[in-house]
């Protein structure tokens, strides 16, 4: 009898443990889930924090039309390295001249975007 009943509840003693190291993996599984589940929202807004960059031009003096889509205020706008200017505007119109080249545009956390404007003072369109 005392070994049945020492059986007895070393059995109850090992599905109790059973049953919370079950509930412990569950619960460590959701916290897994959880934090992938925020790990993939930082993710997204890290994306979402991002810029583009569309033009029309250029004019028939080399100006381009320039607009940034996202991004951090304040922008800054390039041909090739050259710093053409700093706005807080989303939309500017740059002096960008006939030569063409690289238009490039950087947001307060350097986040950038950036295109080729072709060469020739004639209306390239919209890009």
């Amino acid at each position: 009898m005392k070994t049945s009943s020492k059986l007895i509840a070393l059995l109850f003693v090992m599905s109790l443990v059973t049953y919370v190291s079950a509930q412990n993996l569950d619960n460590s599984s959701s916290s897994a889930t959880k934090e992938a589940s925020l790990k993939s929202d930082a993710v997204e807004a890290v994306e979402a924090t991002g810029i583009s960059l569309s033009w029309c031009g250029t004019g028939p003096y080399g100006q381009v039309d320039g607009s940034v889509y996202g991004g951090t205020a304040p922008y800054r706008w390039y041909q090739g390295g050259t710093l053409l200017m700093t706005t807080y505007s989303s939309s500017v119109t740059l002096n960008f001249g006939c030569n063409g080249g690289v238009l490039t545009v950087k947001d307060a956390n350097n986040n950038e975007d950036a295109d080729i404007v072709p060469q020739g003072c004639v209306d390239h369109g919209c890009n």
